[in-house]
């Protein structure tokens, strides 16, 4: 696999050309882009693990070649399914690098505290074998 790192540049220039910066749209294209290959790699080979003869024997009873891959090849590969979802959620919500990538820092704006008038908590820590310790916070 492509380290991240070496994505980042190409993946921006895509998104930014497409108009999808800071929006959902960007982490969209920018995960399945990079999910579908590994979808793609693991499936095959747990279709390949299955035996022919499921296959032969499905056709004899009279299915279709349609309704052999979805009475009998789909239910057993439920849980290659459920393992390639776990992964590719899994890895998009572990995935910081791209989510930064594809959206721009916060303008800061100023503190309204400074108009305002702020409440002030005063909480005491007290031991009776202990000084008095005291600590304020602000609101």
């Amino acid at each position: 696999m492509i380290p991240d790192i070496a994505l980042v540049v190409p993946f921006f220039l895509f998104v930014r050309q497409l108009g999808l910066l800071d929006r959902v749209g960007a982490l969209i294209v920018t995960y399945v882009a990079i999910m579908v290959p590994f979808s793609v790699f693991m499936w095959p080979g747990y279709f390949e693990s299955l035996p022919d003869e499921l296959d032969k024997a499905a056709r004899v009873d009279g299915y279709s070649r349609i309704q052999v891959l979805l009475k009998v090849f789909l239910p057993l590969a439920v849980p290659s399914l459920v393992a390639v979802i776990m992964f590719t959620v899994l890895t998009s919500r572990n995935e910081f690098l791209f989510a930064s990538m594809c959206s721009r820092p916060p303008r800061r704006r100023p503190s309204r505290s400074s108009s305002r008038r702020s409440r002030r908590i005063h909480v005491d820590f007290r031991s009776s074998t202990q000084p008095a310790w005291s600590r304020s916070c602000r609101l």
